[in-house]
């Protein structure tokens, strides 16, 4: 049985890896002042600055190798 994550905490881009460009897409939706659902990390129905703490705490974790994502 295969098991498939959405999305590791803080991965906007969904390449299973939360870096810089992850905090960087955020801060281009905020600066754009649109909502982006791929942006809303915590889900609250808004992206703001809470959105960007939660990707610099999650900052360098990842997917382990080989898991589908």
């Amino acid at each position: 049985m295969d098991e498939r994550f959405h999305r590791l905490l803080g991965d906007v881009d969904g390449d299973g890896r939360v870096t810089d460009l992850d905090v960087g897409a955020v801060d281009h939706v905020l600066m754009l002042g649109v909502y982006d659902p791929e942006a809303d990390v915590n889900g609250d129905g808004l992206i703001n600055v809470t959105d960007r703490v939660r990707i610099t705490r999650a900052m360098g974790r990842k997917l382990a190798d080989g898991l589908p994502f």
